[in-house]
């Protein structure tokens, strides 16, 4: 083909083969996919072979102090377990104790991530690395802190003997109060970030004129602001409660014994009692209810899309 001087030579289109073509006829490189494979690889190396070798230590059974049958097969770990009214009860408070935690690191995160977003200050950048200061210490090191600000002695109880309503120091330390605190403080970063991001891509004219349109402040934020920054919501709602599941350092060092949840006891059944398969068994059901809650978290993302893209067409 004669081309015109100056002007640039077409550029062939890719062909694709049939091969190459998904099930709704559409062209499909499976080229970028390959920039996955090391990160599938890794994640089921460092993930999928421990979660498998969990499983099957779960269904050993239990010969002697330290000791298990690497060659049975039982599920009397899993009967002990759902038996138990004990560990029945750890796993509801596990529950309950979690979604505590998430809600408060909502309730208080969500104001923060509003403020650092719409903000303009200079202090702007300071503010945003105390919120993921967390991230710089480490659990032992933060919930030992906590020990001593929750502490009798305590500079949090020497501020509320201030108050005029305040007659004795509030035993905060060793008990559910205190772990639920570390807990929800330590959290708070895992959903402020992912509010900002969402909130990031609600545009402030859309504020505007809601209030324009003779909207409340309140009515703004739930019929706009709220829905719009949904995703980001149950994003660090996933993450929060993931890790409120799984909590060890915060309720064992500073909820005290009182504060029992599956995280300790998967602890003392592998440290102190030595049982291996029950610890296994009980982590499994962990993992189960973990992977139950995103499933009906992504359940609820994968309907609003949907939603959407009705209200769209």
């Amino acid at each position: 083909m004669n081309h015109q001087p100056g002007s640039r030579p077409a550029v062939p289109l890719p062909t694709y083969s049939a091969r190459t073509v998904d099930r709704r006829g559409r062209p499909f490189d499976p080229r970028p996919y390959l920039l996955l494979l090391p990160a599938v690889l890794f994640t089921a190396f460092m993930v999928v072979v421990p979660m498998l070798s969990m499983l099957r230590m779960s269904f050993y059974r239990r010969t002697g102090l330290v000791v298990f049958d690497a060659g049975s097969f039982t599920f009397d770990n899993y009967f002990k377990f759902f038996k138990s009214g004990y560990l029945l009860e750890i796993t509801a408070q596990t529950v309950a104790y979690a979604t505590i935690v998430t809600v408060a690191s909502l309730v208080l995160g969500y104001s923060v991530a509003y403020f650092l977003v719409r903000t303009q200050s200079r202090w702007r950048s300071i503010l945003f690395a105390i919120v993921v200061m967390p991230f710089m210490v480490s659990l032992a090191v933060s919930a030992y802190g906590w020990l001593l600000l929750l502490g009798l002695t305590g500079p949090i109880n020497w501020l509320l003997m201030k108050l005029p309503f305040v007659t004795e120091p509030i035993k905060m330390a060793d008990e559910p109060i205190g772990g639920l605190i570390a807990m929800t403080i330590n959290f708070i970063p895992f959903q402020v970030l992912p509010l900002i991001s969402s909130l990031r891509s609600v545009d402030s004219h859309l504020e505007e004129a809601s209030s324009n349109l003779g909207a409340s402040p309140v009515q703004t934020f739930l019929r706009v602001i709220l829905p719009l920054s949904m995703p980001g919501i149950l994003s660090g709602c996933v993450l929060v409660m993931t890790l409120g599941l799984t909590a060890f350092v915060a309720p064992r060092m500073v909820g005290g014994s009182r504060m029992s949840m599956l995280g300790v006891e998967i602890y003392s059944n592998m440290i102190v009692y030595l049982n291996w398969p029950q610890a296994a068994a009980i982590g499994f059901v962990l993992t189960l209810i973990t992977m139950g809650f995103y499933w009906l978290v992504s359940k609820a993302l994968r309907s609003r899309h949907l939603e959407q893209e009705r209200r769209g067409r």
